[in-house]
């Protein structure tokens, strides 16, 4: 496996790290990202475009199912995430 960074952050890849429920798959990953309890949050563009991981890869849940009308989008700096439809409102 390749390591990836440098220094004191230095990363392997784990394969099949996350246990997905039977039959559940990913699609297209887009963003990856992890909260102060070391869950980890990965989006993707398949059925369950949100699904959450403890730090072992445990499937703990999943969400936004069937709400491709709105657009999240998040900001590192007021750590806050705001919904919006499409068009803006």
């Amino acid at each position: 496996m390749a390591t990836v960074g440098n220094g004191e952050y230095t990363y392997e890849p784990v394969e099949n790290w996350a246990k997905l429920p039977p039959g559940w798959s990913f699609k297209e990953i887009g963003s990856v990202g992890v909260d102060r309890s070391d869950n980890v949050y990965v989006f993707n563009r398949g059925e369950h475009p949100m699904m959450v991981f403890d730090r072992a890869g445990n499937f703990l849940r999943s969400f936004g199912e069937g709400s491709s009308q709105y657009v999240f989008r998040s900001c590192s700096g007021s750590n806050a995430t705001r919904r919006a439809k499409p068009r803006g409102q």
